[in-house]
């Protein structure tokens, strides 16, 4: 049996027995120690419910196995109550170990240069991202120092939190593959659930999918968790719900020029999703300071 595959973000990934190595690729040998620093940082709060990296080595590092199937996988696999208790499960506890702990600051207008800038990027492809640049402007001339989208407690996340980085057994779970960048692996909580919120809302995992019927099924399940989204976290209300869309509009901006080079119709389709994100929170944060 082949114990070797690749991974994602520029990497691959080997299993020898009860233990992973997930080696760089070209040019991505930053980018995977960068995310095995922030895994050990994890691993210090949350536990037995993050991966560990045993040995950090130049271009490479070990990992423990854990012997769980992702998140979307089990969707596919339980029924909707079940999916949705398990989830509820996993950010309650994100919560009380994790977010319920931020009191750093967030640079949310440096953020959104970032954004802007890496809408240039896709645009650098022959994209046309007018309207895109358009939408980020309009919610730029609303910063003050005092919207909604500003001001916020921030912390270390996972940054990564799609439904296939959380690896789930009958009784537990296991954080895989975090993203600490590009903001240092601390930001607000509200850039995990725009994670969660990609997962659910873009059906994003569904492509790994053939058979009509895991697709079929996975749908119903995001759909259910869609409908009760807000009954997943200890703590919601109105703006917690912008800041949440904020953060998963960006993330399909972050990811418009890689989704390109992989399937230029879904990087379209994010960037309309994006766009029409960007569009409702502006409406909404100017209802906001009036």
């Amino acid at each position: 049996m082949d114990n070797f595959r690749r991974g994602i973000s520029g990497s691959s990934i080997e299993f020898l027995g009860p233990i992973v190595r997930k080696s760089a690729e070209p040019g991505q040998r930053r980018r995977l120690m960068d995310q095995a620093k922030h895994l050990r940082q994890l691993h210090k709060i949350i536990g037995k419910n993050c991966a560990r990296p045993i040995e950090i080595k130049k271009d490479s590092y070990t990992m423990e196995y854990f012997p769980g199937i992702n998140l979307d996988v089990y969707c596919t696999m339980s029924t909707q109550q079940t999916a949705f208790f398990r989830l509820k499960e996993i950010t309650h506890l994100l919560w009380k170990k994790l977010y319920s702990k931020h009191k750093q600051s967030f640079d949310t207008l440096k953020y959104l240069k970032y954004l802007k800038k890496r809408t240039q990027e896709y645009g650098a492809l022959g994209e046309d991202v007018s309207k895109l640049n358009l939408a980020l402007l309009k919610l730029e001339s609303l910063f003050d120092g005092h919207t909604v989208l500003e001001n916020l407690n921030a912390g270390l996340i996972h940054g990564d939190l799609t439904f296939e980085n959380i690896m789930v057994t009958a009784d537990s779970f296991f954080l895989i593959d975090s993203n600490p960048n590009p903001h240092n692996g601390v930001a607000p909580w509200t850039l995990d659930v725009g994670k969660i919120r990609q997962s659910i809302f873009s059906l994003y995992e569904i492509t790994k999918y053939t058979g009509h019927r895991s697709r079929a099924g996975l749908k119903t399940t995001y759909n259910y968790l869609a409908d009760r989204f807000a009954r997943l976290f200890p703590r919601w209300n109105e703006r917690i719900n912008l800041q949440s869309e904020f953060f998963e509009a960006s993330h399909y901006i972050r990811l418009l020029d890689y989704k390109y080079r992989l399937d230029s119709s879904l990087s379209r389709a994010y960037y309309q999703r994006a766009l029409r994100l960007l569009k409702k929170i502006t409406k909404s944060v100017k209802l906001l300071k009036k």
